[in-house]
């Protein structure tokens, strides 16, 4: 019973990948026959604004955006010119198009014409037998291996483009990305896993590893505060009293974040305001401080948001 499911449910997939296929021939058919229509036009504004409507009129009735539709054609003539294998397995349903995509992003990024011919002849045979992640996995290391020297060229260009950026939300929160080499985003990576599981606190996985890279982020070996990790925001005098709870805004008006977590900023420069908008520095010192060294033997991370 279990066999015939399996049969069944492989050649109702292969059913789907030849109508898909289907599709994108009438849709790669029609773009041409438009192109061809629409490059005898004389003037040539105009002829130009025709040939870029193309997309749209058939994103139009497709139900789909121009972007989508650009994407499946340019996946659709690369794979057809130049992976000819490829493109019948398609045909066949051997691939669907989510794997068609995949491959013809590969071919992409080939610059050698006997390189590409390298990945007509064995992308098939995988694609065919493993799942989408897997075929991914696969064409980042065949276009590595296959073409190792340009690939390496890539690399560091890609390398000197190494950055970090901090995005602030709109609800107190704020994103932390970095560009970086592949192999030191693996180590953060396995470092951060490897550390939230040393703590049994209630929170979860995500929570603890996005507190633990704050932490070593903002804090010394000594577990206070890091030279320069130093930030200024503004709280309403009353919010100090414990009279309201007005939101603590950055300096720069750059991010809000609640008041209690102003309040924990007891090592930062604070600027309080009264009711009449005038402002003065107010020392935090009455507050309670957040960081409290543990002693040297427990371990690396003084800072107790770090465990």
């Amino acid at each position: 019973m279990q066999a015939e499911i399996e049969v069944e449910l492989v050649a109702a997939a292969r059913t789907a990948a030849r109508a898909e296929h289907a599709v994108w021939v009438r849709m790669l058919a029609l773009s041409e026959r438009l192109e061809g229509e629409y490059s005898a036009t004389e003037e040539y504004f105009h002829r130009q604004a025709q040939l870029l409507s193309i997309p749209l009129e058939i994103g139009v009735a497709m139900a789909m955006s121009e972007g989508q539709i650009r994407r499946v054609l340019s996946a659709a003539e690369r794979l057809r010119d130049r992976t000819p294998a490829v493109w019948a397995a398609f045909a066949d349903g051997v691939i669907d198009a989510r794997r068609a995509h995949l491959i013809s992003d590969a071919v992409g990024r080939l610059q050698c014409d006997t390189s590409i011919a390298k990945l007509n002849l064995k992308a098939v045979g995988y694609a065919a037998n493993h799942t989408t992640i897997e075929l991914k996995t696969w064409l980042k290391q065949f276009i590595a291996r296959t073409e190792a020297d340009l690939f390496n060229e890539r690399a560091e260009n890609e390398r000197a483009q190494r950055h970090v950026e901090v995005v602030h939300g709109d609800d107190a929160m704020s994103w932390l990305n970095a560009y970086l080499p592949s192999h030191v985003a693996a180590a953060i990576d396995k470092r951060l896993t490897f550390e939230a599981r040393k703590i049994n606190d209630g929170r979860t996985m995500a929570q603890k590893r996005a507190d633990l890279l704050a932490c070593w982020l903002t804090t010394n070996e000594h577990g206070e505060i890091a030279l320069g990790a130093d930030i200024a925001v503004i709280i309403d005098a009353e919010t100090l009293l414990g009279n309201n709870d007005e939101p603590a805004v950055a300096a720069d008006g750059s991010f809000v974040v609640p008041a209690k977590w102003g309040h924990r900023l007891s090592d930062q420069p604070v600027l309080a305001l009264n009711s009449h908008g005038q402002g003065r520095q107010r020392p935090r010192a009455p507050l309670p401080r957040p960081i409290r060294p543990r002693h040297p033997q427990e371990g690396v991370d003084l800072h107790p948001r770090c465990s």
